[in-house]
């Protein structure tokens, strides 16, 4: 009988903590439905949110990302062809200016040596005119010597003109 006992006793514990377990669960689902489960899913509904805006806003600066990568790309090709514009306006400049500097240098040893001639012609004149003086000296010391007397100044002079002037026409003929 004791065992009987042992049994039922064993039964009716078993069966009962099953309902006081059961009732105890079904009593805590109540509890925290009333006063923690608002709370949770609100915390849930806010931490979605939240990494849905991060998601969110992650497209939005990807997108920026790849809108400013392609803006720097076309500013870069934009920045390559105008340098390119610049080196070429640049090389053409020092062409133009080395070809205006040598025409510039042409034109000044034009100038010079027309200079130079025309200082050599000065010089020749000059220098005919000095021998024309001293001829005339000369020969007016020679025609003195030879005659005798001494020729008014006039009057030698035309006639060592008349003498030059016929040395020049014996040195054409020739």
């Amino acid at each position: 009988m004791v065992q009987f006992l042992t049994e039922a006793s064993t039964k009716s514990t078993t069966i009962g903590n099953i309902i006081f377990v059961t009732v105890s669960f079904l009593l805590l689902l109540v509890c925290v439905k009333k006063f923690a489960w608002g709370n949770i899913t609100k915390i849930f509904k806010e931490r979605e949110s939240r990494i849905a805006n991060d998601l969110d806003s992650a497209q939005e600066a990807r997108i920026q990302a790849q809108e400013l990568k392609h803006q720097r790309e076309d500013e870069l090709s934009h920045a390559r062809q105008d340098s390119v514009k610049i080196i070429n306006e640049a090389k053409e400049t020092a062409n133009k200016s080395s070809q205006q500097i040598i025409e510039d240098a042409k034109e000044d040893a034009t100038r010079i040596k027309q200079e130079a001639h025309r200082d050599i012609q000065a010089e020749q004149k000059q220098a005919y005119e000095t021998v024309k003086g001293d001829v005339a000296d000369l020969s007016i010391q020679i025609a003195s010597q030879i005659l005798g007397k001494e020729l008014n100044q006039d009057t030698h002079k035309a006639l060592i003109d008349s003498c030059i002037e016929g040395l020049g026409h014996k040195d054409e003929a020739k």
